[in-house]
């Protein structure tokens, strides 16, 4: 099945960032995220589909947009 939504990746996942990047992936977006220090808010974004880019790099080479 193709996917005509825009890849997205997204840094910071804060208060905000985490409800944004959890609405994202729900509504079936491909999402690569970047997880610094704390994991724990990731924990459900990647269990729902998101992946995680291990570089900043990485993750802007796997995106059309990149929210930071």
């Amino acid at each position: 099945m193709s996917n005509d939504k825009p890849r997205i990746g997204f840094i910071g996942l804060g208060l905000m960032g985490h409800g944004i990047a959890k609405n994202l992936v729900s509504k079936g977006f491909p999402l690569a995220i970047r997880v610094h220090r704390n994991r724990k808010p990731a924990e459900d974004i990647l269990a729902a589909g998101a992946k995680e880019a291990k570089t900043n790099a990485e993750l802007a080479h796997a995106s059309d947009i990149v929210i930071r």
